[in-house]
């Protein structure tokens, strides 16, 4: 079993995306070990995105499955700030690399 799973988010996750990278979440967060979600390539996220990134969030800790993230940037964080997703996002406070 890995010991930690690397998820990349698309470029643009908007509604149209949300779909097959719901599908790949849930194969991951299945496999019951922590997750690290790479978003430094996030370009465009919209409310199903940030939507999509909430339940993944919310699945995991039904789980107990960890949720890292890597390169959270201002466009993530933007967003999610203004659904007041921060808090059940668990987004680090400043960003990451």
């Amino acid at each position: 079993m890995a010991e930690n799973t690397l998820v990349s988010c698309p470029a643009v996750l908007d509604i149209a995306a949300v779909q097959d990278f719901h599908a790949h979440l849930r194969d991951v967060l299945e496999q019951g070990v922590p997750v690290t979600i790479r978003c430094d390539q996030i370009e465009r996220i919209d409310t199903a995105g940030l939507q999509l990134l909430a339940a993944c969030c919310q699945d995991a800790a039904d789980r107990q499955v960890p949720v890292h993230w890597d390169g959270v940037n201002d466009i993530l964080r933007e967003a999610a700030g203004r659904l007041d997703l921060l808090g059940l996002l668990n987004l680090p406070e400043s960003p990451t690399s």
